[in-house]
């Protein structure tokens, strides 16, 4: 069983495309099988983006769409906290653009033991200077760093896509 957590953004993009909204239904359907293939978690984090969006109706949408996919949610601890902290001040003194919720994210999912992030944010959270400061802290503190998808690779997951 694979273990994925949604970004904040994937939740927005499938407001707007019916291919990411999809991808959440076949989620939706493999929270409630016996048989999970794959195993989606929630996290505070994004769980509190979407709270703080102000448009009520879409924020209506989004946790409704968090709450059908997420089988759980990760907790914001003290141990995500200073990992987090950890992450953004090597990104900060490396000029590496990320923001705290990023990577309390990122840190939350580590503990977490999470396969897969999905994120549509390329040049933040998924940047490769990004990902290589979280690797190298990870290998430090021997924490095993997910991988970072977009959602051209989720939809990938979806049966006829020939990916297991």
């Amino acid at each position: 069983m694979k273990t994925l957590l949604l970004d904040t953004n994937i939740y927005g993009l499938a407001l707007e495309r019916k291919d990411i909204a999809e991808a959440l239904v076949f989620f939706a359907d493999q929270k409630q099988k016996s048989e999970k293939i794959y195993f989606v978690l929630g996290s505070e984090i994004v769980n509190n983006e979407i709270s703080a969006i102000p448009h009520k109706e879409t924020r209506n949408r989004l946790r409704e769409l968090y709450q059908a996919v997420t089988s759980g949610e990760i907790r914001l601890t003290d141990k995500v906290k200073s990992l987090a902290m950890d992450y953004f001040n090597e990104c900060k003194s490396n000029a590496i653009k990320i923001t705290l919720e990023d990577c309390e994210i990122v840190a939350s999912s580590c503990f977490a033991n999470v396969n897969f992030i999905v994120t549509d944010n390329r040049r933040t959270m998924r940047s490769p200077k990004a990902v290589n400061v979280f690797n190298s802290i990870n290998r430090k503190k021997g924490l095993k760093t997910p991988e970072f998808i977009g959602y051209e690779m989720l939809k990938s997951f979806l049966p006829g896509s020939g990916v297991p």
